[in-house]
């Protein structure tokens, strides 16, 4: 063989040898963590379990609440599984400077409820006229009871507002 190898061609893989392959699994990936209110697209995809789609739609909802304060808004984005957002903790944080100063609902104005990314015009008018007409809210409770409150996102509206 080694006397007719001259007469023919073998491929690259014959006679170079193997070149190391650079994948590294995500086991043994370092986690690096950062702010998830400054993370690109690009980073987000790197998490296992998130994809182009689905890191859109976190940048997306970051964008409507100008930051997120808190991880239980990130976990509120369709398509996000537990096991991926475990992921994502691993590799993204919330700063303790992100968290803002809440807002007291029974001494708030319009435009300081307004500010609200859970509310709308109509909310705002009505949560203001059962205030006037209760003197001001004692419960959560009764807050619920407000026309077209929305009671699923109740324990992220009381990370804006508080009762005193």
């Amino acid at each position: 063989l080694d006397s007719i190898s001259p007469y023919f061609k073998f491929p690259d893989w014959v006679t170079n040898p193997k070149k190391q392959n650079k994948f590294v699994p995500f086991k043994e990936r370092k986690v690096v963590t950062k702010d998830i209110n400054t993370a690109t697209q690009e980073e987000l995809k790197a998490v296992y379990g998130i994809g182009p789609a689905l890191s859109g739609r976190i940048i997306k909802e970051r964008e409507f609440l100008k930051g997120f304060i808190d991880m239980k808004q990130v976990r509120g984005v369709y398509g996000l599984t537990d096991s991926t957002m475990i992921q994502l903790k691993k590799h993204f944080y919330i700063p303790l400077s992100s968290t803002q100063n809440t807002i007291a609902l029974n001494n708030a104005s319009k435009d300081e409820l307004l500010s609200i990314p859970y509310f709308n015009d109509y909310l705002v008018d009505e949560l203001i006229k059962q205030r006037t007409l209760r003197d001001g809210f004692k419960s959560w409770d009764k807050v619920v009871l407000t026309s077209r409150f929305p009671e699923e996102k109740l324990e992220l509206i009381q990370l804006y507002l508080t009762l005193n």
